[in-house]
């Protein structure tokens, strides 16, 4: 899956100033309840968002995402698309490690750029 990840479109059209923004720091605000830190990085991953939403129609087809942070509870990352609270999805990451993810917030920062925050959830196993 990992070298398949690489092999994937990646839509993303990052905004003019993306250069110049800071993504080391990464400061944490008042009204965040955050556990544990998130860790900056940068790097492609494989996404799926599954069809949670009976509004938002979901075709079962694997995007590439720019992760931008991690946490143990969480990670951040750059989409083509907007996504919606309460979406469920699954990314994985280069290393073959994959994690279920709930998307917490999404916010536009172009034209086809969207900032993304989910939580990690739990698999359900097979019967």
């Amino acid at each position: 899956m990992t070298q398949y990840a690489k092999t994937l479109p990646c839509e993303i059209e990052l905004p003019d100033d993306w250069e110049t923004r800071s993504r080391t720091v990464l400061p944490e605000t008042g009204y965040e309840q955050r556990r544990f830190p998130r860790i900056a990085c940068q790097t492609g991953a494989a996404l799926r968002c599954n069809a949670t939403l009976p509004a938002i129609p979901r075709t079962d087809t694997w995007c590439r995402v720019l992760v931008q942070d991690i946490s143990r509870c969480g990670t951040g990352f750059l989409h083509s698309e907007q996504l919606f609270p309460d979406e469920k999805g699954l990314i994985v990451f280069p290393d073959g490690n994959q994690r279920a993810i709930r998307v917490m917030r999404c916010q536009r920062l172009g034209k086809k750029c969207y900032e993304v925050g989910c939580q990690f959830i739990a698999q359900k196993s097979a019967p």
